[in-house]
């Protein structure tokens, strides 16, 4: 689940970045352009916004393939290492924002106009855990804080919860960590998650012990309000909790049987799938109240010859996204070779489909999303399955891959209108072409 992580920051330095390495031949690559400042974000959590990483200007993202923060701007098209120095070969050293090798890079996200990361130093004898600020221009990186430290004992190497969402909420940053055993066992691997103060820099613990073995992992965490709400297995059982900001107290919510992580907070409710996914369940807050909502529609059913026909379709509940507003459910394209005796093993195929709710879960649309981005990238005609939605005020933007085998490690970024997604007239457009993965 993707759900999507910003306000006021103050910053203390404890180590300041200047200048560049020259030790390696050939021309640098050109900075300029990478904006200075940002009206996207606001001072609450924008569902999405942690992944999509936008602003007004461009998009910034970590290319794990380079080890490098990258930008791509808007306005040119072009795409660049994060760092403005004029003279810096980007060759890991350690002036250079975008590729210092002192730290290895977990998360990171944009927050109240800065960029704020973890990473990991390691030392001789121990590995650090720290927090920092990055300038949206690539001027400067700042450590602002040292959550944890783990001394080397043989383990498998230091490593925070790597390829998840870093969130940051209400001037809180909570920082989850999974760091190997020795000898990387499963049993012996320790959890925690810390919770940091961006103002006073006072660093709390979600579990009693801050790091332990008898910790249990976090997982499925959606900040709203004065909480973040997140989940945590309990033998085979997945629990729903929230964490209240203002006074660290924990809540617990009893929801039906055969909820397994899948949900998200609109208002007072939150709505969660539970067993196959084919049932959408309310849990209504203020009263403590769960039901559930049976959903089936109309949908069309295809052939491989390209013929289709109409027939009831249950819902397959794979991620609830929100955009503060509405509820959206998107279906994934699936296929299958019929069994009906009549129909000679005929394979078959629905094609991917987005569901929207308002905030009581009565339908106000749908939308066969394949059909609708049948539309060009870079030339090429893209058809590809849908992958996910973020909502960053009122643009809604789809992140794509093709079916063309030789572009599959490509990722299609298009946009529309969030009004025009709703009233059931979406015009997506093509925005950027990444290279896959490149979001987390």
């Amino acid at each position: 689940m993707r759900k999507g992580l910003f306000a006021a920051l103050t910053i203390l330095c404890l180590a300041a970045f200047a200048g560049c390495s020259k030790d390696k031949p050939g021309e640098p690559e050109a900075t300029k352009g990478v904006a200075s400042e940002t009206t996207f974000v606001s001072e609450d959590y924008i569902p999405g916004s942690e992944a999509l990483r936008k602003t007004d200007k461009g998009i910034y993202y970590y290319n794990k393939k380079l080890n490098a923060f990258r930008y791509i701007d808007f306005g040119t098209g072009n795409e660049m290492y994060l760092c403005n120095k004029p003279e810096c070969r980007h060759d890991g050293n350690t002036f250079c924002v975008a590729t210092n090798q002192n730290y290895t890079i977990d998360r990171f996200c944009i927050y109240n106009g800065k960029i704020i990361a973890t990473g990991v130093e390691e030392t001789d004898t121990e590995y650090l855990y720290k927090v920092f600020t990055i300038a949206l221009d690539g001027s400067e990186m700042n450590e602002i804080a040292t959550y944890h430290t783990a001394v080397k004992n043989g383990s498998a190497g230091g490593v925070s919860e790597r390829n998840g969402v870093l969130y940051v909420h209400r001037n809180k940053v909570l920082l989850r960590l999974a760091i190997p055993g020795q000898e990387g066992l499963e049993d012996s691997a320790q959890y925690g998650t810390a919770i940091l103060d961006l103002n006073t820099k006072e660093i709390t613990w979600l579990d009693e012990e801050p790091v332990s073995k008898d910790n249990v992992s976090v997982t499925d965490i959606f900040p709203q309000g004065d909480y973040f709400y997140y989940c945590q297995k309990e033998g085979k059982k997945t629990v729903l909790h929230r964490y209240r900001i203002t006074d660290g107290i924990h809540e617990t919510f009893k929801l039906l049987t055969g909820f397994k992580g899948i949900y998200t907070v609109l208002g007072e409710n939150i709505f969660y799938s539970k067993g196959n996914g084919d049932v959408l369940c309310v849990h209504h807050i203020n009263t403590g109240e769960n039901e559930e909502k049976p959903l089936s529609r109309t949908h069309i059913k295809y052939a491989w010859d390209g013929t289709g026909e109409e027939e009831e379709w249950k819902y397959r509940i794979t991620d609830l996204l929100t955009d503060g507003t509405y509820l959206y459910i998107p279906e994934p394209t699936s296929s299958f070779v019929s069994n009906e005796p009549d129909a000679g093993g005929v394979a078959e195929w629905t094609e991917a489909c987005l569901n929207i709710f308002d905030g009581n879960g009565t339908v106000v649309n749908s939308h066969d999303l394949v059909e609708e981005l049948q539309c060009e990238a870079n030339g090429e005609a893209v058809y590809g399955e849908t992958e996910d939605l973020y909502f960053t005020g009122e643009e809604v933007y789809c992140r794509m891959r093709s079916e063309n085998e030789a572009n599959y490690d490509k990722n299609y970024i298009f946009k529309c209108k969030r009004s025009d997604l709703l009233e059931g007239n979406p015009k997506f457009e093509y925005v950027v072409e990444t290279e896959s993965g490149v979001w987390y």
